[in-house]
């Protein structure tokens, strides 16, 4: 059976490195400080979060935090609604739009959200698609970060 390292652990664990070549693990990746970040949003009857294609703002991301986690949950908010979880440089960086006809919840599921270091503040966004959702309907967002 072989044994296989991943980036990080690799480079001070690995019993094939000698003292000398091990090195340090960049800022927070094994020692980060970590914090989430939680918010949730009921949908309006009408106004600002009531239709399709409307932003709601979740919470905030600082330059040089690193994601490494996400929980999303939703109440059933009608038939063809869809959510999208990203930031203001991308509207689906965690999450794809997908349906939130029924209650649900979901983590990361795109590949470059996870992982991913904030390069600028930036405002976290979930994007209501397909149809008006269902007022009453909650959305809960907990961001998992550390700083790097």
């Amino acid at each position: 059976m072989a044994t296989a390292y991943g980036v990080n652990a690799a480079k001070y664990l690995d019993p094939a490195l000698v003292p000398a070549n091990k090195q340090p693990v960049a800022g927070g990746d094994q020692a980060g400080r970590p914090a989430i970040i939680y918010d949730q949003f009921t949908i309006p009857a009408a106004g600002a979060g009531s239709a399709q294609n409307d932003v709601v703002v979740m919470g905030r991301l600082y330059k040089n935090q690193r994601v490494v986690g996400m929980d999303f949950h939703w109440d059933a908010a009608g038939a063809s609604v869809t959510f999208a979880v990203g930031d203001d440089g991308s509207a689906a960086r965690y999450r794809a739009a997908a349906s939130g006809t029924a209650a649900g919840q979901g983590g990361i599921t795109a590949n470059a959200g996870m992982g991913f270091v904030v390069d600028q503040d930036r405002n976290i966004l979930v994007t209501i698609g397909g149809a008006a959702p269902t007022p009453g309907a909650v959305l809960r967002l907990a961001t998992r970060v550390i700083h790097v």
